[in-house]
């Protein structure tokens, strides 16, 4: 009996071991984000960027490529990021964020972006991209 006792406590622990490690795993998954920033010239270079639209050069857009280079993005816990550090005198966010989750600092130049609102910020993309110059 102590035998059968000891061999399902064991298996008991194991099981929760298990369970717990796929958890972690599943919280670092869905706390993870990435992000970049850089030059126009720069993230074009990089594979990160295109323009879009426009009429003989003028009006176009720019927006992440599809097939965007990930190596060139910093992954990041969204639970400890909240100020990104950029220092520039123009910045634009490009991903999809709402207004109203976020603001950029700085008073001739941008000194940072502010996240003010995590949930919101990250449900759209878990990906931030920056053009500054």
């Amino acid at each position: 009996m102590n035998q059968k006792i000891e061999t399902i406590t064991k298996e008991s622990e194991q099981t929760i071991k298990a369970k717990n490690q796929a958890i972690q795993e599943q919280t670092i998954a869905l706390n993870t984000a990435f992000y970049a920033f850089g030059t126009k010239k720069e993230l074009e270079e990089k594979n990160v960027i295109e323009k879009e639209g426009g009429v003989l050069g003028m009006g176009k857009t720019i927006k992440m490529k599809k097939d965007f280079n990930r190596d060139y993005f910093m992954k990041i816990d969204i639970r400890e990021f909240n100020q990104l550090t950029l220092n520039s005198k123009k910045a634009k966010v490009i991903t999809t964020h709402p207004a109203d989750s976020y603001h950029l600092t700085g008073v001739k130049t941008v000194e940072s972006l502010v996240i003010d609102k995590p949930e919101e910020f990250w449900k759209a993309s878990k990906y931030l991209l920056i053009v500054v110059e």
